[in-house]
């Protein structure tokens, strides 16, 4: 099963766009900033506790992937990849 169908089966709703070779992305190539997301919750904190990186962009349907806080990069002087 490839991860666009196994996002499909996850959601329920069939898409034909998949942008997951795009990498992490904040907004869809559609314009939405909006997602579905399978999320679980700590139950100390009662907060969202982690969440599997494959969405799907509520407006369009598309199968994305989602954003993490390690995914922040910006260039060196050299333009190496460096971290923030």
């Amino acid at each position: 099963m490839s991860k666009s169908e196994q996002v499909n089966s996850l959601f329920g709703v069939h898409s034909n766009e998949d942008h997951t070779s795009l990498g992490p992305l904040l907004e869809c190539l559609c314009g939405s900033e909006m997602f579905m997301v399978a999320a679980w919750f700590d139950p100390d904190t009662r907060e969202i506790g982690g969440y599997i990186l494959d969405g799907k962009c509520l407006q369009c349907g598309a199968v994305v992937q989602l954003p993490t806080p390690m995914d922040q990069v910006e260039l060196d002087e050299h333009g190496e990849v460096r971290y923030i």
